[in-house]
């Protein structure tokens, strides 16, 4: 058996996001309302750690189970939906190791302590 084209991989991908159950809720990034859809172990298996479609206010997570990679995917999400809410022109890249270097410092266990543990 061939491995699968981009192409292929791409409309598995969609496939999946369609299927993907809406939970009722909305996530409110900088007070707009993103429709929150969970993503299941499909997604998981083909590497979809999340999605986000600023232009229709939907965004797509893994809630079930919320590994600290999975954390890293919820986090690097919403930074997808701020770059489109502030029109920053951030590169794909530069969103990932923002989300790498904000999931680091909020679980680090040094910032949760005295009045620090109160942000956290």
């Amino acid at each position: 058996m061939s491995e699968p084209t981009a192409q292929q991989i791409a409309q598995r991908r969609d496939l999946i996001l369609m299927d993907a159950p809406s939970t009722g809720e909305a996530l409110y990034i900088s007070g707009v309302p993103y429709i929150v859809r969970e993503l299941g172990p499909q997604a998981e298996e083909l590497g979809i750690m999340g999605a986000c479609d600023p232009k229709r206010c939907m965004i797509w997570l893994h809630l079930k189970d919320l590994t600290p990679r999975k954390l890293r995917g919820v986090i690097h999400e919403i930074l997808h939906a701020l770059a489109e809410s502030y029109r920053l022109d951030l590169e794909h890249d530069t969103i990932r190791r923002l989300a790498t270097g904000l999931d680091v410092t909020l679980r680090d266990k040094r910032n949760h302590t005295g009045s620090l543990n109160r942000l956290f």
